[in-house]
């Protein structure tokens, strides 16, 4: 094993789902594969999901001492900030860490270089920031601490970009984010896609209008704005498939056609 690789750490926000960012995390452990990776909590659920050889570098701030109820309820988001500074990365020369809010934000020493995969800037925080709002259940008296909290994390979101050494933006649209954001200059690398494994052909043969559908594979988040598929779909009449998903499921299936399908979460075949 290469003694730089040993020295290297992995940060990312938390594993509560396995989405995009968390398949982003499983190629960076196959890269680094002594890295440990820090974490400010992992639910039972995927802990059992992810492979030994991933699962047992974990590390967990003290945040996963709570109820994982209130953690998967984000009702502990004020704390995130405190946690993800707790960690201490002063043996290693290199942190990645992996960043769509809060992973940013880490500590490191001067001797360190930081260098963050950015899926995007914290977006309740800034471009999705009046949505957010909108979107909260809360009562009025909530409403109005709401924005005072966030401004507190915005400030400190916009501060902790700066511990960055190197930004990566996991797409064009995202680095203009950081540049707006953050004011801070980005190398685009895209994702990684197993191109092998996918294929435009289904696997099995289907007759001509059982193929005509359209396909969203997608969390079912408000910023996701499925909406807008959902509804053009409706007035042209065509078929759209959904697999995902994400507490928008009961909000989209009250205004989702007949010829709207939400198969869930499905498998990667």
């Amino acid at each position: 094993m290469r003694k730089d690789l040993q020295k290297t750490a992995l940060v990312h926000e938390y594993f509560n789902q396995l989405g995009g960012a968390e398949r982003v995390v499983l190629q960076l452990a196959e890269l680094f594969p002594e890295a440990p990776i820090y974490t400010l909590f992992i639910t039972p659920a995927i802990r059992e999901k992810l492979p030994l050889q991933v699962e047992s570098r974990i590390r967990t701030s003290f945040l996963q001492r709570f109820p994982q109820w209130m953690l998967n309820k984000r009702l502990l988001f004020p704390l995130y900030p405190i946690a993800i500074e707790q960690f201490d990365f002063g043996q290693y020369t290199t942190v990645i860490s992996s960043s769509s809010a809060y992973a940013k934000g880490i500590i490191t020493r001067p001797q360190t270089k930081h260098v963050c995969y950015c899926h995007s800037p914290t977006r309740y925080l800034w471009d999705w920031y009046h949505n957010y709002l909108d979107e909260q259940p809360l009562g009025w008296i909530s409403k109005k601490f709401l924005p005072f909290i966030l401004g507190k994390i915005r400030l400190w979101d916009h501060i902790a970009s700066k511990r960055v050494d190197f930004w990566l933006a996991n797409s064009s649209h995202v680095q203009k984010r950081i540049k707006k954001y953050y004011q801070a200059e980005s190398t685009v690398v895209y994702p990684p896609v197993p191109v092998k494994k996918i294929s435009a052909n289904h696997p099995a043969p289907l007759a001509a209008q059982q193929r005509r559908y359209f396909l969203i594979v997608s969390r079912l988040s408000a910023y996701k704005k499925l909406e807008l598929a959902i509804e053009a779909c409706n007035r042209l009449g065509v078929s759209l498939k959904i697999a995902g998903i994400g507490r928008e499921l009961e909000r989209l299936q009250q205004i989702a056609g007949e010829k709207i399908a939400f198969l869930g979460r499905v498998s990667d075949e």
